[in-house]
């Protein structure tokens, strides 16, 4: 067995009263690359964040190389070797490929930085890597996955020990992303270790060595690649999806409620198409990055499409001009950023009675007493956890404050809803509680276009799925008729 570089040992950690670690064990081999698998929400990127010095652990221990170690900033982990490739692009601008790589670690002659050496060092490792290109090149005209291959490269200038990746592919189309796994492959044969969180399984097989499995706060299993395939992977993450075990209503579907033809937006959406009915849940499942947020936002009014046709009960062609707009059209919308649609200092009433104010009106004036009423129905129907209603919303855990804008979002009694993420965050019983909404939405002849990266709550609760790749899309499926499996290759496919 190689030797353990990296322990960690019952790591803890809560957000108010939501906990999202616990007794979280994990062990990194020397010159090891080791997926972390769990779907969102589970806790991965906050353990690495925890790793890496950002965020603080309420209990457990960090053994670096069989010691005890605290590590409580980047700076820190930096000193030990530890390193971690972030989601958000950072690099210099305006200046070129050679000087963002040996950032700190410039090759010195006589206290100056030696130039040529600088430009013969960083096009040497470019060409014995086999990345097409030059130490000259600017930052500014590389495209995303230029700029993704050229952090790693930063990276591995600074002798790291250990690596946390995660999501590395997103940005990289199918030859840079081949190029990038090989580069890991050769840091491996260095002896670096690698921590790699990913949601694309193929990637997993073709380059891990071992994956943990995060469920429900903590790791469950680790099993070894070697013997485990895709679908073993998949039934480990998902299990056997019970589709009975959701409180999945049998609606008779009505008429065409909403219709989009053919919408683009910036070079993220291309030519999307489909129709909602009333009564349907609509599911629509993709990557990190496929678009679906986008999509989201666009068919609210949040951004404007640069083409493409929206149309209500397949007759009334719209431009929906704004957010204000799409209420009045009859849009509700949950945003997966739950926490930026809503006022903080403000109590739960407040917030949910301001999606629809005009109920709660005497004579031109809010009444505070009405507006108190619809919080505690909602406070019901939600089943949210609070001891007093008139206490600001930022008191609340984050699958609470999910919950309150889900209750913003029913109280406008929109015909469309369009949830985003809805349920990140919220523990089983919260999910329950979601699903029941969902089902009232639909009883009342609303219709429902479901995002969600958790492909068991798509087969429980959606009538169709449609895939999104790329801003395209690619699949549509039946709920009777798709596997998980299925479901689960076409959502990490690349086109």
């Amino acid at each position: 067995m190689a030797d353990c570089i990296l322990q960690l040992k019952k790591i803890c950690k809560s957000f108010d009263k939501l906990q999202v670690l616990h007794d979280v064990d994990f062990e990194l081999r020397q010159g090891e690359i080791h997926a972390l698998l769990g779907k969102n929400g589970s806790g991965k990127t906050v353990l690495m964040n925890i790793l890496y010095g950002i965020q603080s652990m309420d209990s457990g221990e960090i053994l670096f190389e069989g010691m005890p170690v605290k590590i409580k900033s980047p700076q820190q982990a930096g000193r030990l070797g530890i390193a971690m490739l972030s989601q958000e692009i950072l690099l210099y601008t305006n200046t070129d490929i050679a000087h963002n790589i040996w950032t700190n670690h410039e090759p010195k002659y006589l206290s100056f930085i030696d130039r040529s050496n600088l430009y013969a060092r960083t096009q040497k490792l470019l060409s014995e890597l086999g990345i097409p290109l030059s130490a000259h090149d600017n930052i500014d005209t590389l495209g995303l996955a230029e700029r993704q291959l050229v952090q790693v490269l930063r990276i591995l200038a600074a002798n790291p020990r250990v690596v946390i990746l995660d999501e590395p592919t997103e940005v990289l189309d199918n030859r840079y992303r081949e190029l990038f796994l090989e580069l890991l492959l050769k840091m491996k044969q260095q002896g670096i270790s690698i921590i790699y969180i990913t949601h694309k399984l193929d990637e997993v097989t073709q380059i891990c060595d071992r994956a943990s499995i995060m469920k429900n706060c903590t790791i469950t299993e680790v099993v070894s690649i070697a013997e485990c395939d895709f679908d073993g992977l998949v039934a480990k993450l998902f299990g056997i999806i019970q589709t009975s075990s959701y409180p999945k209503l049998q609606i008779k579907l009505g008429d065409e409620l909403l219709r989009v033809s053919n919408l683009s937006y910036a070079n993220i959406l291309h030519d999307i198409s489909f129709t909602l009915r009333r009564g349907e849940i609509l599911g629509l499942a993709g990557a990190a990055g496929s678009g679906r947020s986008t999509l989201a936002k666009t068919l609210y009014g949040a951004l404007t499409p640069d083409k493409g046709d929206i149309y209500i009960s397949s007759t009334d062609k719209i431009h929906i001009r704004s957010p204000y707009h799409a209420v009045r059209c009859g849009i509700g919308y949950i945003s997966n950023d739950f926490q930026n649609g809503l006022f903080q200092t403000r109590d739960i009433s407040f917030n949910i009675s301001l999606s629809n104010l005009r109920p709660y009106q005497k004579f031109c004036f809010v009444s505070p007493e009405l507006v108190e009423n619809v919080g505690r129905n909602y406070i019901d129907k939600l089943n949210i956890k609070v001891y007093d209603i008139s206490i600001p919303v930022d008191y609340l855990s984050g699958g609470n404050q999910q919950k309150v804008v889900v209750g913003k979002c029913a109280n406008t009694y929109s015909s469309i809803v369009i949830m985003d993420e809805p349920s990140a965050g919220m523990d089983l019983a919260g999910k329950g509680d979601l699903y029941n909404i969902m089902n009232e939405f639909v009883r009342n002849n609303a219709g429902i276009l479901f995002i969600s990266s958790d492909i068991s709550e798509l087969l429980g609760m959606c009538d169709r799925i449609l895939t999104l790749c790329n801003g395209r899309i690619t699949h549509q499926f039946y709920r009777e008729t798709v596997t998980a499996n299925e479901l689960f290759e076409c959502v990490t496919a690349d086109t």
